[in-house]
């Protein structure tokens, strides 16, 4: 690393372009073995590195958020997915709704009057969010 990396900004591009959860482990692994050279050779890092002490707090709170910002990530996925499952269905229902009132009307069923009342209501809906479709109401209107 000491040949290959000229000043922090270096090493810090170096550290982003791993996996953030291998940037976690470099620098702990660079704690580590900063450490452990400082001992070999008598110095406190205390007493040179201001904060030194909070490194494996700070690396643990970065940690957290990276894994805090994947859970959230799927949270997210997974509330789009049901939101889709759960438009399809409104759709479905309200397809099959609509075949029901269609239906009664058409075979003149004992609540046709009944069904022209709500048929007149779904089309005003229907006109308002601009999916009216004239064809499918042929004849009922």
């Amino acid at each position: 690393m000491q040949n290959n990396v000229e000043s922090n900004a270096d090493f810090i591009v170096w550290v982003k372009t791993f996996p953030e959860m291998q940037q976690v482990e470099l620098m702990r692994e660079l704690n580590r073995m900063t450490e452990e050279k400082a001992n070999e050779i008598g110095l406190n890092m205390k007493e040179y590195i201001p904060n030194y002490e909070k490194a494996d707090e700070t690396l643990n709170t970065f940690e957290d958020a990276i894994l805090n910002k994947r859970i959230l990530k799927d949270y997210i996925k997974s509330l789009n997915v049901e939101q889709e499952k759960l438009k399809t269905k409104m759709i479905h229902d309200i397809e099959e709704s609509k075949i029901y009132v269609i239906s009664s009307i058409l075979n003149n069923a004992p609540n046709a009057l009944e069904m022209k009342r709500i048929a007149k209501q779904m089309i005003a809906v229907e006109k308002k969010f601009g999916v009216y479709n004239s064809e499918t109401w042929e004849g009922i209107e």
